[in-house]
């Protein structure tokens, strides 16, 4: 239950209020020394490195290679939106969860995830990543409940089975 989509509008809202001025956001949560403890050098940062960096690279990765092959125009461009797209809306279904601040949307958003687009575009580390390391993704089956009209069951993780692991 973590994550969830009532008030799906508003919760995007808040993000976006949150992330517009990250400086003044970070200034109103408990300034840069809280936000790099909180974000960079706590148990956060797993998350935040294996989620959002790996996770964005993968993903990046894979819509560049789907834009290669059906010839998509600006396939850089359209792989970066849709994985900030994506990556946005997660950030708007954690927003009803306490520990979740500003901080947690503003290093997702302007650290982890550019530089997840960045190594998603550089060829070695997804080579590494992949065929090494043996990343993948392991998506959940989301269900609809149409009674209460929400999606259960919505999930991904990023899962890695090294080669010399087999």
């Amino acid at each position: 239950y973590w994550f969830n989509q009532s008030n799906y509008w508003r919760k995007h809202k808040q993000v976006w209020n949150e992330i517009k001025d990250p400086f003044k956001s970070i200034k109103k949560d408990g300034g840069s020394g809280k936000f790099f403890k909180e974000e960079f050098f706590s148990d956060r940062v797993l998350p935040n490195i294996f989620l959002h960096t790996f996770g964005s690279a993968y993903e990046v990765n894979k819509l560049q290679e789907y834009a290669d092959y059906h010839d998509i125009k600006w396939g850089k461009l359209f792989s970066f939106l849709t994985i900030y797209a994506m990556h946005f809306g997660n950030e708007a279904n954690e927003t009803d969860q306490a520990e979740v601040s500003s901080f947690d949307h503003i290093a997702d958003i302007y650290f982890f995830d550019v530089a997840g687009f960045f190594l998603g575009m550089n060829d070695d580390f997804m080579d590494f990543m992949v065929y090494d390391m043996g990343m993948t993704t392991w998506h959940f089956m989301p269900v609809y409940d149409v009674e209460h009209e929400d999606f259960f069951n919505v999930g991904l993780n990023y899962i890695f089975r090294p080669e010399a692991l087999h």
